[in-house]
């Protein structure tokens, strides 16, 4: 990198934290903060809840996998858009409907307070926790990116090993800016900064295919790369029809009740509206894998022993001019920050209503509602990097894939659940939840031999009993397809018997009718209009960002006609942009 490419990266980030400041100054209550008043457009939503699925993770992870093994890579991506697809169809607007400040409130009308705290504190410690991978895989790549010579004077930043800027630092230097924006923008912050990351990173994205194929010699250098890589599955490696169809089902879970991204659809005006932010979430990830994946797996023909989770990176840096590595990677940090900071957001949400506010000081007001909001961001932050120290010593990859597949699904397929059926109870939802947990948990410790928990004590010792040993190997066999098996099905298959009985018995579950008189409550109300700031604010940071390429196309010596394409992107969708905001401002009358 050089230091046009620091100065922009610098630029970008200072420009996202000033969002958070200007948002900061519509938090007034709970609402504002985790539920962006209800007045968030559709398309918001819909781009937030994109780039909350989005972060570093997807260079590293997926583009590891595009480089070593193709386009099965592109096709687990696509099973995103499937899985929002049908959430925006069955799921998306029931949501909507009642009128939520949070997923918590849902939790606790339909079961009461022991889902919410078993839900809550499982999946939030977990899903922070985990969010720790993602921090730490972008600041693998920055580091691999910024060399720091042997008489520097800020050698104390210098890894010794390799030479580069050393992991740690810049790790707690993200996840710093990262909690600093959430913690004072809320959720209208993690919005607009998924907006302009979105736009920044795509249009970014979409450069880097065409000046890849140009480095390996043009579309034909495809016939080059090895046997096999244009499959749509990769058997050797466990990625099979099955596992996709696995992982397409993990992910309407995932998307349609996972609170992150339930958020997006209590955030709108209207139930169409939060279907609508769904089918373009879908719609998106039906088209932009392709566009990212790409690059990496080109990156086969360039270098073959390359390290296959920089592979993306490194290919960004041998075909982007100087200056737009800067905007890559201020785009990748903030892919990363949208991810982190609407988990953030939502358990902090959770953690100032449900615990500050339900036990510690039923009496607060907005305001301190709003402070005790902020507190738990920055230590729900702390539990991040944690994680970010934690989770490489196991691989990110393998942690990942492991904790999608055997924790979701039991986490919150109860809950998508009780949207639907009036005999789910609370007795029966802790049921499936701890129930399906512990079969998890017993599959991976002690009836699998090897991965993450291989160091514990007696892992593995179910795979040498006689009658579970065929179990056993069928699982390595089968590898990650019998993860989702066994993470989706059990939960799946408790959650019917407990219908079954359900039925058997007549019964309807008290949460039912408490949600319904919700979903009255919020008929009666009016519609709130959508927010025209958004479109304002985007156009706003776009044009600046247009004309800070600009400046760098007229200083650098190389590369000068792809800046100035980059440039002309950007201001043709800030005009763009802006031409919207005014008309929607004349019809709202702001």
């Amino acid at each position: 990198m050089f230091a046009v490419d620091y100065f922009v990266m610098i630029v970008c980030l200072v420009g996202m934290l000033g969002v958070g400041v200007f948002y900061g100054r519509f938090m007034k209550s709970s609402k504002d903060m985790f539920a962006a008043g209800g007045q968030s457009p559709w398309w918001v939503a819909g781009l937030s809840g994109f780039m909350t699925m989005f972060s570093a993770n997807t260079f590293v992870v997926w583009g590891g996998i595009a480089y070593q093994h193709g386009a099965v890579a592109m096709v687990i991506n696509l099973a995103y858009g499937a899985a929002a697809m049908a959430v925006g169809f069955f799921i998306a607007g029931r949501w909507q409907r009642m009128g939520l400040v949070s997923v918590s409130d849902y939790m606790e009308a339909r079961f009461g307070r022991a889902v919410v705290q078993l839900v809550t504190w499982f999946k939030g410690i977990v899903g922070v926790f985990s969010l720790g991978g993602g921090i730490y895989a972008l600041s693998t790549i920055l580091c691999t990116l910024v060399v720091i010579p042997a008489d520097s004077p800020v050698l104390w930043l210098r890894d010794p090993a390799t030479g580069t800027l050393a992991v740690l630092p810049v790790t707690l230097a993200m996840g710093v800016v990262v909690i600093a924006y959430t913690m004072q923008g809320g959720l209208w912050a993690v919005l607009m900064t998924d907006v302009l990351q979105f736009i920044i990173l795509t249009a970014a994205v979409c450069l880097a295919v065409p000046l890849a194929f140009a480095h390996v010699g043009g579309v034909a250098a495809l016939a080059e790369l090895p046997e096999g890589f244009l499959e749509l599955t990769a058997p050797d490696a466990g990625y099979t029809w099955a596992f996709v169809l696995g992982w397409v089902f993990i992910h309407v879970v995932v998307i349609g009740g996972d609170p992150p991204f339930a958020q997006r659809f209590t955030c709108v005006p209207t139930a169409r509206d939060a279907r609508r932010s769904a089918y373009l979430f879908g719609a998106l990830y039906f088209v932009s894998p392709v566009i990212w994946l790409l690059p990496p797996m080109l990156y086969r023909l360039v270098d073959p022993a390359a390290d296959h989770e920089r592979a993306y990176i490194l290919m960004v840096r041998e075909v982007f001019p100087a200056g737009l590595v800067g905007v890559m990677m201020a785009a990748m940090f903030s892919a990363t920050g949208s991810s982190v900071s609407s988990v953030l957001n939502v358990y902090a949400g959770v953690l100032t209503r449900d615990l500050y506010v339900g036990v510690v000081r039923p009496a607060a007001g907005d305001r301190e509602q709003v402070l005790a909001g902020r507190v738990a961001t920055v230590l729900l932050g702390l539990l991040m990097l944690l994680g970010a120290w934690i989770i490489p010593k196991y691989g990110v990859t393998s942690y990942i894939i492991s904790l999608s597949s055997l924790a979701f699904a039991p986490l919150l397929l109860p809950l998508i659940w009780g949207l639907f059926s009036p005999r789910l109870t609370q007795r029966g939802a802790v049921f499936v939840i701890l129930t399906s947990l512990a079969v998890g948990l017993c599959y991976k410790w002690l009836l699998v031999p090897g991965g993450a928990l291989a160091e514990l004590p007696g892992a593995g010792v179910l795979a040498a009993w006689p009658l579970l040993a065929p179990l056993a190997e069928a699982a390595v066999r089968h590898g990650q397809f019998s993860e989702i098996l066994v993470g989706n099905g059990t939960p799946f298959l408790l959650l019917v018997l407990v219908e079954l009985l359900g039925l058997w018995r007549g019964s309807r579950a008290a949460g039912w009718e408490r949600v319904q008189s919700m979903i009255g409550r919020t008929a009666d109300k009016p519609v709130a209009l959508p927010s025209v700031w958004p479109a304002r604010i985007v156009s706003g940071a776009l044009a600046a960002l247009a004309l800070l390429v600009g400046a760098v196309a007229v200083v650098v010596a190389e590369g000068r006609l792809t800046l100035a394409v980059f440039a002309t992107i950007l201001a043709t969708i800030s005009v763009t942009v802006f031409l919207v905001s005014r008309r929607l401002g004349a019809r709202s009358g702001s």
